[in-house]
């Protein structure tokens, strides 16, 4: 009997610390539940079948490229600035000057 007091004790102790977790999973249920109730299976599938998913190539590129953005923004923050001004002098074709000092001519 002491095995199962045991893993009782610890079920309960999980359950404590993800409350959060097994609520928004209740709710999430709850709410697919009730939008779902009305929905006809073979219809919802029939519309499936028919749908043209060429759109979500366009889709996805466009998701691709934001996150390729996002993701070049958040490496940015953890470059010094001046490494920035080199790679950009580099880019220009200005090697060993400051990408930010004017052109002598």
């Amino acid at each position: 009997m002491q095995a199962r007091t045991g893993a009782v004790s610890r079920m309960a102790g999980w359950v404590r610390a993800h409350w959060r977790l097994l609520l928004g999973l209740a709710v999430s249920a709850a709410s697919l539940y009730y939008l779902l109730r009305t929905v006809d299976p073979t219809h919802l599938w029939e519309t499936f079948r028919r749908a043209n998913y060429l759109y979500f190539l366009p889709a996805a590129l466009l998701l691709v490229g934001i996150n390729i953005a996002r993701a070049l923004r958040v490496a940015s923050y953890a470059i010094p600035a001046d490494a920035v001004q080199t790679v950009i002098a580099e880019w220009l074709g200005r090697r060993g000057k400051s990408a930010w000092a004017p052109r002598r001519r």
